[in-house]
């Protein structure tokens, strides 16, 4: 199944940000899926890599991938 929406991005939307930064842990899986998602809610996204951490750092090149192929910028 799918994520359910939070309605955060039509927050930011009604506010005119066009910009999110994204770190935290889990970068292999809750700050990959919220930087996926606010991409694909039209954010310009920057994943600050170096201030996050991965559950796994076996996962780090499919991040990284998954990251690039969503039009994401790696900031380190």
């Amino acid at each position: 199944g799918g994520r359910p929406a939070t309605g955060l991005a039509g927050w930011l939307h009604e506010r005119g940000i066009t910009e999110v930064h994204v770190c935290g842990l889990a970068r292999d899986y809750c700050v990959l899926w919220s930087a996926q998602d606010a991409a694909i809610s039209g954010f310009r996204v920057r994943f600050l890599w170096e201030l996050t951490r991965p559950v796994s750092s076996a996962n780090d090149a499919a991040t990284r991938i998954a990251l690039v192929e969503g039009g994401i910028e790696v900031v380190g």
